[in-house]
């Protein structure tokens, strides 16, 4: 085997071995539901559930009519409802950068208590991120795509490389 190939397939498992060296994903809060009063207030929890969410990852919050969110909220005053913390316009979108727990609420009349809050853990980021940026970025700013190779694209480049 040639150097070139060697060097090309030792890259080829290097990568596929590492699905997890992705690039930031946006997750629009509630999906196509939105920030919004949800009909349970279990809603945001249900829809965080199979989410895992990294530090360098963007929550898109937007709704239409009268809500906000507000963030770097203690889990106090999450649990309370308590209006405090950096409230913010639609949309917004906040970048993730530190780990652990975090809180966001509506701070309109009684929607917090009606279920319009999120609760998060933020794992570690497993790359290493040059560029800071603000916690809240702009739109054009987020992406959500994600890099990675499946095990049928390794398949195929091996038969490619072997035959």
């Amino acid at each position: 085997m040639s150097p070139a190939r060697a060097w090309f397939l030792a890259m080829a498992i290097f990568v596929a071995c590492y699905p997890s060296l992705t690039e930031a994903t946006t997750y629009t809060v509630g999906d196509a539901f939105g920030w919004a009063v949800p009909s349970n207030t279990s809603y945001y929890q249900t829809w965080a559930a199979d989410k895992t969410f990294v530090v360098g990852d963007v929550l898109n919050f937007t709704w239409t009519g009268t809500h906000d969110v507000a963030d770097n909220i203690s889990k106090a005053d999450y649990d309370a409802c308590t209006k405090v913390g950096t409230v913010l316009g639609s949309p917004v979108l906040i970048k993730l950068e530190t780990n652990g727990s975090q809180y966001y609420i509506c701070t309109v009349g009684p929607h917090c208590s009606l279920g319009q809050k999120l609760a998060i853990t933020v794992m570690a980021s497993t790359t290493n991120s040059t560029t800071p940026s603000p916690s809240a970025v702009a739109p054009s700013a987020a992406t959500s795509t994600s890099k990675s190779i499946d095990l049928l694209n390794l398949a195929v480049l091996l038969f490619v490389l072997f035959g």
